[in-house]
């Protein structure tokens, strides 16, 4: 039972502001170390009157996991970091994750995949804001990227202002893989990619990974759209379909200095 009046002189605990937030209502966090964050589907904001939770006042937020399952938030300026597992996992629909930095997790520093494979329940028109995500690094050094959206996602979402890089594994992957089938086109726009495969104290994997923009996998076709986007200095290659047949559009695109290839894509 909450004995806070959800005010800065008498707060509330965050399961209990996630539970009682107005449709259209702002969650501010005073600065500080908090646990894992998780935010149910049963949360859901609404069109046009989103949710949003951020840092009070532009004080330091450090959060060790962030679960967002519901629709219509917008998790602005949140710093996430030493999470055993992904740093954000965004599974609803119609979110905004803006300003946020994700690091030295044990996983994906911004991981996207399906609450349900079901259609209408697919992570739809998520926007990925001007966020940073670093350092993240698996056990086995070959599985955590910067962002990645993964297993049958749905229609709409965009990575716009982003920056992947020292990461394990990839900066962007957005593998599939035939037993899910191909997920929707997603949209990067004005991002970069740098240093993957190799984190920023030198620490490498080998091997095949570190690709600044992985765009498929297993023969899935999807029509990626990559925009005014750099990769530089990545372990493998900078921009890669992976397999994927897809009508692959780059557009404006730089990549240089990648280890095995700046470019490479099948032709169909």
């Amino acid at each position: 039972k909450a004995t806070g009046k959800g005010t800065l002189a008498s707060p509330v605990d965050i399961p209990t502001a996630i539970r009682f937030i107005q449709n259209g209502g702002i969650i501010y966090l005073r600065g500080g170390n908090y646990q894992e964050i998780n935010i149910p589907r049963t949360y859901s904001g609404i069109e046009g009157k989103i949710k949003k939770i951020m840092p009070y006042n532009n004080e330091k937020v450090l959060v060790n996991g962030f679960n967002l399952q519901a629709s219509y938030w917008h998790i602005y300026g949140i710093e996430v970091a030493k999470s055993k597992s992904y740093g954000f996992r965004i599974q609803g629909s119609n979110n905004i994750i803006e300003n946020c930095v994700s690091h030295d997790n044990e996983n994906t520093g911004f991981h996207m995949d399906s609450y349900s494979r079901i259609h209408s329940l697919r992570a739809s028109n998520n926007l990925y804001l001007n966020c940073t995500s670093y350092d993240n690094i698996d056990p086995a050094m070959m599985n955590a990227d910067g962002f990645a959206a993964k297993s049958a996602i749905g229609k709409g979402n965009i990575y716009r202002g982003c920056i992947a890089h020292n990461n394990a594994d990839d900066g962007w992957d957005f593998f599939t893989n035939v037993q899910n089938g191909p997920h929707e086109p997603i949209l990067i726009e004005n991002c970069i990619a740098y240093g993957n495969g190799k984190t920023t104290k030198g620490k490498t994997g080998g091997g095949a990974i570190g690709n600044g923009f992985k765009l498929g996998g297993e023969g899935q076709p999807v029509a990626h759209i990559v925009k005014n986007s750099i990769a530089f200095a990545n372990n493998m290659d900078g921009f890669t379909c992976n397999f994927n047949p897809g009508a692959i559009v780059l557009e404006n695109c730089t990549s240089f200095n990648n280890v095995r290839c700046n470019y490479i894509f099948r032709m169909n």
